[in-house]
């Protein structure tokens, strides 16, 4: 009994790069080049927006030849925080749960007090 073959498509697990990068990064960059050289209309920023761009699309092609989804990573990664305390629940402190126990249980006993009275 042999095993059955499944195909692997190549171009659903492609990601998705434009001119080597991510394609937002890429795409990013090449607005903020094509606004700096129309906006300063003459050849000192056309310069610095050429120089911008070739250096920016070498960057993103490391970057993406490390890791394709670098940015979302970036991104998700800002998300988290910088330490987690071992509670059981984010939105339980550690302080207010003992207080909050403690005057609990103080009412409990007044209550049992004038109940008992």
């Amino acid at each position: 009994m042999s095993l059955r073959r499944t195909p692997f498509f190549r171009v659903l697990h492609r990601p998705k790069l434009f001119l080597g990068g991510e394609r937002e990064p890429t795409l990013m960059m090449a607005i903020v080049a094509a606004g700096l050289a129309v906006s300063g209309q003459n050849l000192v920023t056309l310069t610095v927006a050429a120089v911008l761009w070739f250096g920016c699309i070498g960057i993103f092609r490391q970057i993406a030849k490390a890791d394709p989804q670098m940015s979302r990573v970036y991104l998700r990664q800002l998300k988290y925080r910088g330490y987690y305390p071992a509670r059981s629940r984010p939105y339980r402190g550690a302080e207010a749960s003992s207080r909050g126990f403690t005057v609990g249980l103080a009412a409990v006993a007044v209550m049992l007090m004038v109940w008992v009275l």
